[in-house]
């Protein structure tokens, strides 16, 4: 059989090539295993035998290139929002200026601003005290004389402005921010996702391992948790690769969560399956010999 980094026969072993317990194809690298970690034995026998803290390394690399498409597509949409759907609201914000702990506006009002498909009213700006809740509205905001309410689902979240010494704000100086976040927002986002990720993957990874023990008994393996570990790091991988295509292409499945659990624990038992037999067991768990010393 022709396997992914190799010929092998149906025991996973070379065919014409390396003996038993030895290793049937070169040593994978980072990028070789973002490929073969979707099917690849031999790939997962490596990982068991020689990647302790290179497990580590990679599920940073793999988690990198995963948040790539999203950051990309989260920039596509936000640069066609802030191109064609903010200047018809922008055009509506006042100058608004705070000036030790009051605001004033130089707009009549109340100033409502209103969603420019649908003309709802998202904002309202009234420092005359004509309205001074979110309860009998359907905006989004409200900015007072000395406070701004942000209405989020049931709940009204109340900013104090007392304390604000000096602030100013118009449409112009919002379009320049808006370019800012456009440009620097993707990249400076990026490495707060991949550090939030890969803190969560690492944990995930060890509860894994722990699952890994039970599976090693059903699977017929001799591993430690080591071995498992960093296993369970890479064999991730197309749970992970699932989730970022489901989101690019938008779709939201009920129970998302158990689909991924299911394809990572999938993946888990294939991985401790492929040091399943003797020879590999015994090449996992032990390196090998330096010579043979039984002949003499």
């Amino acid at each position: 059989m022709l396997g992914p980094l190799g010929s092998v026969d149906g025991r996973g072993n070379a065919g014409g090539g390396p003996l038993r317990g030895e290793s049937a194809m070169k040593k994978p690298t980072i990028f070789h295993a973002l490929i073969f970690s979707f099917g690849s034995r031999d790939l997962y026998r490596e990982v068991a035998r020689n990647w302790r803290g290179m497990s580590f390394l990679y599920l940073l690399v793999m988690l990198a290139v995963c948040w790539i498409p999203g950051i990309i597509t989260a920039y596509v949409g936000l640069s066609h929002f802030v191109k064609e759907e903010a200047p018809k609201l922008v055009a509506q914000v006042p100058a608004i200026t705070i000036s030790h702990g009051k605001v004033s506006t130089d707009a009549d009002e109340p100033c409502h601003i209103r969603d420019p498909e649908t003309g709802k009213v998202i904002a309202i700006i009234d420092t005359t005290g004509q309205v001074t809740s979110l309860d009998e509205t359907d905006a989004l905001a409200l900015l007072t004389q000395d406070r701004l309410l942000i209405k989020k689902e049931h709940e009204t979240t109340v900013y104090d402005l007392s304390t604000v010494e000096s602030f100013s704000v118009d449409g112009p100086t919002i379009d320049v921010w808006l370019g800012r976040i456009v440009v620097w927002g993707p990249i400076v986002a990026f490495p707060f996702l991949l550090l939030g990720s890969y803190v969560y993957r690492i944990v995930q990874a060890f509860i894994y391992a722990v699952i890994g023990l039970l599976v090693k008994a059903i699977a017929g393996a001799s591993l430690g948790y080591p071995a498992i570990l960093s296993m369970a790091m890479v064999a991730v991988t197309p749970a992970v690769a699932l989730k970022t295509f489901m989101g690019i292409v938008g779709v939201d499945l009920p129970f998302a969560w158990l689909l991924y659990f299911a394809v990572a624990m999938g993946y888990l038992y294939f991985a401790i399956s492929s040091c399943s037999t003797p020879e590999e067991t015994e090449a996992t768990v032990r390196p090998p010999d330096s010579g043979d010393t039984s002949r003499q």
